[in-house]
């Protein structure tokens, strides 16, 4: 009969449980931001029936009987099994033969923690927002303390003809407390900024195209992606990837997380690397005749004469060689070449009216120049152009005409290295 009776107790209790889990469960959906479960010590008033009495702290009524019985090891009588008879329950017998019982009394929450609805939940404590639970062997309460760092390169190129467009980062958060990843999901918010005018463009604004995070294309200077980390078996660390769009500049990476202390922050610069301004020469001008003006400078863009390494030394052969065909065929006035357009001083889209998109559709990369060659002064001649493609030729360079016929837009498109960009 005994063994039937704890049988169904036991039965019961699970019963219980899982109705208080369920409980559980519905009120964080609704009401909480932090859910830690604090089983803690309660407080339990333990009666020798016609006897002494007194308190005992205990997680449970089954502990509360057996620290109480464990006082008179020698009494077998005195671990009899527990049985729950309405609000109380019943350990056994003393010595005496009184009956000894044990009611609950208040649960024991620990600092900036509640109760959750003493009158059906006893014994179960949660923390105080904003604290969570502590990660150490005596249950506690602790203020959320959790930090987060932005890890990853700085630099990667305009999204146009390259391989390293995408700049892979990690956001880790990890708790202080305890230097581990927070306990329970945390949500990151990244968010992405562009400096208007940075990269070679000086005509920023608001429109500025500014690539996309994790495939996620951010329109505005507010949360662009949100992000889970944390929780059972976690890293608390987050891939972020940033996608170059084809202007280069300065971009800013910002993390932040729900109880995070801090924000990280990293900045990323969209460039094609080595570029540098054209150097001077005898064979060529970057400066329009009789003046200080740089050919080719606008309100837009003020510095547009960057080229790699390579393509200047391609550009100062061709200078040469075409200046010295011309005094070889007694050319009365040899022509120097006019450079117009090259690249801006990290590459990346040049859109020469300052919206983003345009006619330039290489210049990209520092390997591309604009000779010019309409009715402007310095123009190469109409009666020299096939002499001018053959020299480009036999160095390996491409030279074609575009706008062909239009007095002021016609000019030599130059792949100095003979390749598109």
């Amino acid at each position: 009969m005994d063994a039937l009776m704890l049988n169904c107790q036991m039965k019961c209790w699970r019963r219980i449980f899982f109705v208080m889990i369920a409980a559980l469960v519905s009120l964080n959906a609704s009401a909480w931001t932090y859910y830690p479960f604090l089983p803690k010590t309660n407080v339990y008033h333990v009666l020798e029936w016609g006897g002494n009495g007194g308190s005992i702290e205990a997680s449970n009524h089954f502990e509360a009987c057996n620290l109480f019985n464990a006082i008179f090891p020698d009494k077998p009588d005195y671990r009899e099994p527990a049985v729950h008879t309405g609000a109380q329950w019943t350990c056994g017998k003393s010595a005496a033969g009184n009956v000894v019982i044990v009611q609950f009394a208040k649960p024991i929450c620990p600092a900036h923690s509640t109760q959750l609805n003493p009158g059906t939940m006893k014994g179960f404590c949660f923390c105080d927002q904003p604290y969570i639970l502590g990660n150490n062997a005596i249950a506690s309460c602790i203020l959320n303390n959790l930090t987060i760092t932005l890890t990853g390169n700085t630099e990667v190129e305009p999204s146009s003809n390259s391989s390293i467009k995408a700049l892979p980062a990690i956001a880790t958060v990890l708790d202080q407390n305890t230097g581990q990843p927070p306990t329970t999901p945390v949500t990151v918010k990244v968010s992405l900024k562009v400096d208007p005018t940075s990269g070679g463009h000086d005509h920023g604004d608001s429109t500025r195209p500014r690539g996309d995070i994790n495939g996620t294309k951010c329109e505005t200077d507010d949360t662009c992606v949100t992000l889970s980390v944390g929780g059972p078996e976690s890293s608390g660390s987050a891939s972020v990837t940033f996608n170059a769009p084809e202007a280069s500049g300065t971009h800013t990476i910002t993390a932040t997380c729900d109880g995070c202390s801090n924000t990280a922050s990293k900045a990323v610069d969209v460039k094609v690397a080595g570029l540098a301004t054209i150097s001077d020469s005898v064979y060529y001008a970057l400066i329009e005749d009789g003046s200080t003006t740089v050919i080719g400078t606008t309100e837009e863009h003020a510095s547009n004469h960057y080229i790699a390494s390579a393509a200047q030394l391609k550009l100062w052969e061709l200078g040469e060689d075409f200046y010295s065909f011309q005094i070889r065929n007694s050319v009365p006035t040899p022509t120097l070449l006019h450079l117009n357009d090259a690249s801006l001083k990290w590459g990346g889209k040049f859109d020469i009216k300052g919206r983003w998109r345009g006619d330039h559709q290489e210049h990209m990369r520092g390997t591309v120049i604009d000779v010019r060659a309409n009715s402007s002064p310095g123009a190469i001649p109409p009666g020299l152009f096939e002499h001018y493609i053959d020299i480009a030729a036999n160095l390996g360079i491409d030279a074609h005409l575009e706008y062909i016929g239009h007095p002021v837009k016609q000019h030599f498109h130059m792949r100095l290295l003979n390749r598109r960009e």
